[in-house]
C-alpha cells in the first residue's frame, strides 16, 4: 500500500529536529573518492573542515543567521560602498514611483475600476508611517542585502481602504522559540513544512511573542534549497571579502602613514662624526615653508613612497567584484565609475544587470503585490466599495519602471519600433518609464483637444507611423490633419474642361 502523504524532508518531522546523524565513514579522510574534488587529504582537509556531511539547511541558518544579519547590517551602516550599492539596487528595481497595475478584461469599466483603487491604495498603504508602495519596496530591497528577507502583516479595518501593510522585518521573528516544539526559527509549520504560523518576539529581553497566522503575513526570501524556511541575506557571501578589503585599506595606510612619517633621514658617511644619542620620546618638529640645514657631514635622504603599491586599485577591484556578484551588479554599477568601460561594454554589463533587476520585480510580483491585490479586491466587495461584477478571470499585468537607457534617442527608436511592431502597447511603455498610463493619456487627450481649440496642430503619435493610416484613421477632422502635416486645400478640377497647352 502506497503512502501518498507529502513528507517534509529535513526541519520537523513531529518532534524538534536535532543534530543530523553522521555516518561512520565521514571521518576517514582517507576514503577514495571517484571525484578528485570529492577526496580528502591532507593537503586540502584545512580547506573543507567547516562542510558538514548531513546538514539540513534550517540547522545551518539557525546557527548562522543571526550572525550573517548582523554582520551584514554593521557593513551596510559603515561601509559607504555597501551603502551605495544597496540604494542603487533599491533605485533600478522600485524607480521613481514604483510599479503600475494593467487589468486586462473585457470590462473596460472594471479595469479602470481596479485601476484606480489599486493606484490611490499604494499611495499610503503602509501602516505606522503611512509609506507608499514604492518607499516599502525600496526598503524590502535593502532588508533582502542584509537580512536576506522582508516580513510583513495585513492590518485589516472596517474599510477597504483601511486596509494596510505592517512592515515588521524579519529579525523579529522568535529564534527561541526553536524549543516549543514544531517551530523553526520562529516560524510554526506543519507535517508538511508548511507555515502555519510566524512567532513574532515583542522585544528583546521579555521572551514574549505572539503568534500571527500565516495567512495575514507576507515572508519574502530567496529560497535557494529545498525546504527553507529562512532567507539568506544577499551580502552573505561578500562578508568574507568586504573584511579583507577592510584589512587590506587598514594596512595600506597604516604602511603609508609610518613611510610619511619617517621619510626623511640624516646621515653621513664621514667616519669623525659625533655620534647623536636619541631617546626614543624624542621628536623633530618640522614646520612647514622653512628652510632647515643640516650639520658638517650630515646630508638628508627622503625614502621614497611603496604604498598604496601599484596593484592597489586590481586588489581593490578584483574584491569589489565579489561583493557585487550575489547581486549580479557589475563593477561599473557598484562603483558608480565607468571610466574604464566603453560603450559596448557598459552596454553589455547593463543588459546582464537589467536581466536581474526584470527577474527580482517579477519575484515582488508574486511575493507580495499580487496576494495584496487579492486582498483588496476582497475587502472591496464586502464593504460595497467594488459593485461591479468581476470577470471569471482576472488577468493583470505588473508593469515596472525601467533604469535609464545610456543612450536615449536608440531606446526612444526601440520604444517606437516595438509600437509599430505590435509586440507591446502604449500603456505599458508609458509605465516602463515610470509613469501612470492613465494619467499620461488623459492629459494627451486634453493636450489635443487643447491644441485643436487653439487651431494648433494636435499630436499625431507613433502609431500609425504614416500620414496615411492617420488620415484613415482621422477622416472627420481632414482640417485637423492638413494642418498637421502642412497640406494646403486644392481647388477642384473640372475633368471635361479643356485645358489650352503650355
Amino acid at each position: 500500500m502506497l503512502n501518498n502523504d507529502p513528507i517534509f524532508v529535513g526541519g520537523w518531522s513531529g518532534s524538534s529536529p536535532g543534530v543530523p546523524a553522521i555516518p561512520d565513514h565521514a571521518s576517514d579522510r582517507t576514503t577514495e573518492r571517484r571525484w578528485e574534488s570529492a577526496e580528502t587529504s591532507r593537503l586540502n582537509s584545512a580547506h573543507w573542515q567547516s562542510v558538514q556531511v548531513t546538514s539540513d539547511i534550517n540547522d545551518d541558518l539557525e546557527e548562522d543567521l543571526q550572525t550573517l544579519q548582523r554582520r551584514s547590517r554593521y557593513e551596510a551602516q559603515n561601509n559607504s560602498l555597501i551603502e551605495g550599492a544597496i540604494e542603487t539596487h533599491a533605485t533600478d528595481i522600485g524607480g521613481d514611483n514604483g510599479p503600475s497595475l494593467q487589468v486586462r478584461t473585457a470590462d473596460p469599466k472594471f479595469n479602470e475600476t481596479i485601476e484606480t483603487l489599486w493606484a490611490d491604495w499604494c499611495q499610503k498603504c503602509e501602516y505606522q508611517h503611512g509609506l507608499a508602495m514604492v518607499d516599502l519596496i525600496h526598503g524590502w530591497v535593502g532588508q533582502l542585502w542584509y537580512t536576506g528577507e522582508f516580513l510583513c502583516q495585513d492590518i485589516i479595518g472596517n474599510y477597504a481602504m483601511d486596509y494596510r501593510l505592517l512592515d515588521i522585518g524579519a529579525d523579529r521573528l522568535d529564534f527561541t522559540s526553536r524549543m516549543r516544539g514544531n517551530v523553526v526559527m520562529g516560524i510554526e509549520v506543519n507535517k508538511t513544512g508548511q507555515p502555519i504560523a510566524y512567532h513574532i518576539k515583542e522585544d528583546e529581553y521579555s521572551g514574549r511573542y505572539k503568534s500571527v497566522a500565516s495567512s495575514l503575513i507576507h515572508h519574502g526570501f530567496r529560497r535557494r534549497f529545498a525546504g527553507q524556511l529562512r532567507g539568506i541575506p544577499i551580502l552573505a557571501g561578500g562578508l568574507q571579502p568586504i573584511a579583507d578589503l577592510r584589512d587590506y585599506e587598514t594596512q595600506v595606510m597604516d604602511a603609508a602613514r609610518s613611510a610619511a612619517d619617517g621619510a626623511t633621514w640624516l646621515v653621513t658617511d664621514h667616519p669623525d662624526a659625533k655620534f647623536v644619542p636619541l631617546k626614543p620620546t624624542d621628536t623633530w618638529v618640522n614646520l612647514r615653508r622653512t628652510a632647515r640645514a643640516a650639520a658638517p657631514g650630515w646630508k638628508p635622504i627622503s625614502v621614497a613612497a611603496t604604498q598604496p603599491a601599484a596593484t592597489h586599485r586590481n586588489f581593490k577591484e578584483d574584491k569589489e567584484r565579489d561583493i557585487g556578484l550575489p547581486a549580479e551588479m557589475p563593477l561599473m554599477i557598484l562603483r558608480h565609475d565607468s571610466s574604464k568601460h566603453n560603450l559596448s561594454s557598459a552596454r553589455y554589463d547593463g543588459v546582464r544587470y537589467s536581466r536581474s533587476i526584470t527577474r527580482i520585480q517579477s519575484w515582488f510580483n508574486r511575493r507580495i503585490l499580487d496576494g495584496a491585490l487579492n486582498r483588496l479586491i476582497a475587502l472591496s466587495r464586502l464593504d460595497g466599495t467594488l459593485r461591479i461584477d468581476s470577470p471569471s478571470h482576472l488577468n493583470i499585468r505588473w508593469s515596472w519602471p525601467k533604469p535609464p537607457s545610456n543612450d536615449p534617442f536608440k531606446e526612444a527608436m526601440a520604444s517606437r519600433i516595438r509600437l509599430e511592431n505590435g509586440t507591446t502597447s502604449l500603456s505599458e511603455e508609458i509605465a516602463s518609464t515610470g509613469g501612470r498610463p492613465d494619467q499620461v493619456l488623459d492629459q494627451r487627450q486634453r493636450d489635443n483637444e487643447t491644441l485643436a481649440d487653439m487651431g494648433l496642430p494636435v499630436i499625431l503619435g507613433a502609431v500609425p507611423s504614416s500620414v496615411e493610416d492617420h488620415l484613415l484613421l482621422l477622416n472627420d477632422n481632414q482640417d485637423t490633419i492638413d494642418a498637421a502635416i502642412g497640406n494646403q486645400p486644392q481647388e477642384e478640377v473640372d475633368d471635361d474642361a479643356t485645358q489650352e497647352p503650355i
